[in-house]
């Protein structure tokens, strides 16, 4: 009778440790859950942010394709800001005193009288492009002039934006 009565004791005790035990277990799985849910948000936050900076980049390149593209039909230098050579007006395209233009203070990237818009599936796309002077070609009599542009792209989608910079050369014959 004695061995009775110490195993419904004992029993008795052990019901609110297994309780209590299941309390501490769920308690640690919620925690575990909630921190699993902050790291997947943050790698979603982190993927998004990646997807905006490689969509700015392709659109910063194809403004710059575009600029190339108006610089090699620019056989002569503009006569000055916003005015090609055959006197025809062309935001976007700027003469150098000396100093380059900088492209992150003195350009207003949505303004198309300051730069020229360039139509991207996401985001927003532009470029100006700036004469930096002509010099002889390279090993040749000086019949042969290259005129030197500066043409700087910036694309930007969400939160990124990226500037792609280019100087390109175009042959002026005599």
């Amino acid at each position: 009778m004695n061995a009775h009565c110490i195993s419904h004791h004992a029993s008795h005790y052990q019901k609110g440790v297994v309780l209590t035990m299941a309390l501490v277990v769920l308690v640690l799985l919620t925690i575990l859950g909630v921190s699993a849910m902050k790291v997947s948000n943050l790698e979603l936050l982190m993927s998004r942010n990646m997807q905006y900076k490689q969509y700015s980049f392709l659109s910063a390149e194809v403004a710059l394709r575009a600029g190339r593209a108006q610089a090699a039909s620019m056989t002569e230098p503009p006569l000055a800001d916003g005015i090609l050579a055959d006197a025809t007006p062309f935001p976007g395209v700027y003469v150098s005193d000396g100093a380059l233009r900088d492209p992150y203070n003195s350009v207003t990237w949505t303004d198309n009288t300051q730069v020229v818009l360039v139509s991207v599936p996401t985001g927003l796309a532009a470029y100006f492009i700036e004469y930096m002077g002509d010099r002889n070609a390279a090993g040749g009599d000086g019949s042969v002039r290259v005129l030197y542009y500066r043409i700087v792209g910036r694309g930007s989608d969400g939160a990124a934006s990226t500037h792609l910079e280019s100087t390109y050369g175009v042959s002026k014959g005599s």
